[in-house]
């Protein structure tokens, strides 16, 4: 790049704007956290709880809680989840983490939800999201604008893309 070149790269991008990202609509929020269930968090334990096949005292000790009883009191709305057990409370019941956290944000603080997903300029994705995002990349390694390739090796590319999420069941 000759130096007139290298100034003239300089001197644009010196005067881009800023993105500026604003927090998601309730709507868009809930679009991007994809289906969520049509339930209350604590209704959401309590099937989880039935549906895990663990005692309320095995899902409170590997969710890290001293009283068991947390579980039953989550399961009947008399208390939230506490934030710092989030993570723990969502794998020992067997839910992804990253998902069970977004689900309880958008009920307990959907401002805070819409924060940390601006911040991070994406939503947070979960371990099946990402293994897709990660098969997108494989697929088309080369070339990350689908629409710049031939409609052969296009409709090629999306063919594995979508063998690989019918595999997901």
């Amino acid at each position: 790049m000759s130096g007139v070149d290298k100034e003239f790269s300089m001197t644009k991008a010196a005067t881009k704007k800023p993105t500026v990202v604003r927090a998601a609509t309730s709507a868009e929020r809930r679009k991007s956290l994809g289906a969520l269930p049509d339930m209350s968090v604590a209704e959401f334990v309590d099937k989880q709880v039935d549906l895990n096949g663990k005692s309320q005292n095995q899902i409170a000790a590997d969710a890290g809680f001293k009283q068991h009883q947390m579980i039953y009191m989550i399961k009947k709305g008399k208390t939230p989840i506490p934030m710092d057990t989030i993570t723990a409370l969502g794998k020992a019941l067997g839910v992804d983490p990253i998902y069970f956290l977004r689900f309880v944000l958008n009920e307990y603080n959907p401002s805070m939800l819409s924060s940390i997903e601006a911040a991070l300029v994406q939503p947070m994705l979960t371990a099946n999201e990402l293994a897709i995002v990660m098969a997108i990349r494989e697929i088309n390694s080369d070339d990350p604008g689908l629409t710049t390739k031939s409609d052969a090796a296009q409709n090629a590319q999306l063919k594995k893309l979508e063998a690989f999420v019918n595999a997901l069941g």
